[in-house]
């Protein structure tokens, strides 16, 4: 059996100390039995409605993230506009793509009851997904090649979606917590 040292086993009783005593709170934490960011509420909001299939799936990820559930009347509102587009790579001899990315790019804003921005900020996500050959092998056609194609396209655009409502969730958190600490030390400073 192998001992530890003792200058990890103090590193390893220390740091949760250090880290507790310079004021780290995880980003991710149980507030009032759900799982969502650390504060004094958590981050409740509602979620606008997005246009279009891959809109849909961001809006589910972003009402599972924000506790829509919770929201209650005067909860602050979220505001998404994005654009989705397809760039093809590693190109074939017939000029059809091997993999192709799906590419969200758009802006969201966190608006409070008074219609003010709490949190705002762009954001960009891109997933693959593979192009099928026309004939591989002789195992595919393309009738196949078409459906396979359809199919790895929505999936790709679902994990796009998905991806962009986890930053979206991510950079409203971190601004808000921001917003919270420079209130916070702007009260104790202006204390005599």
């Amino acid at each position: 059996m192998r001992l530890v040292p003792v200058s990890r086993l103090i590193l390893a009783l220390a740091l949760p100390l250090a880290l507790a005593a310079c004021g780290f709170r995880p980003l991710y934490a149980k507030v009032d039995g759900a799982t969502g960011p650390a504060g004094p509420s958590g981050i409740v909001a509602h979620v606008s409605e997005i246009d279009g299939r891959t809109g849909f799936a961001m809006q589910g990820e972003l009402q599972k993230l924000f506790q829509t559930n919770r929201a209650q009347a005067g909860a602050p509102r979220l505001e998404i506009t994005y654009r989705e587009s397809f760039v093809p790579l590693g190109i074939r001899l017939d000029r059809s793509a091997t993999r192709v990315d799906v590419v969200l790019a758009g802006q969201f804003i966190l608006r409070g009851e008074n219609g003010l921005a709490l949190a705002q900020g762009p954001f960009t996500t891109t997933a693959s997904y593979e192009a099928p050959g026309v004939v591989d092998a002789g195992t595919l056609n393309a009738r196949d090649g078409a459906y396979a194609d359809l199919a790895n396209q929505l999936d790709a655009k679902e994990r796009a979606a998905r991806e962009a409502g986890r930053l979206i969730f991510a950079s409203a958190a971190v601004q808000l917590e921001r917003a919270r600490k420079n209130a916070a030390r702007a009260t104790t400073s202006q204390k005599p």
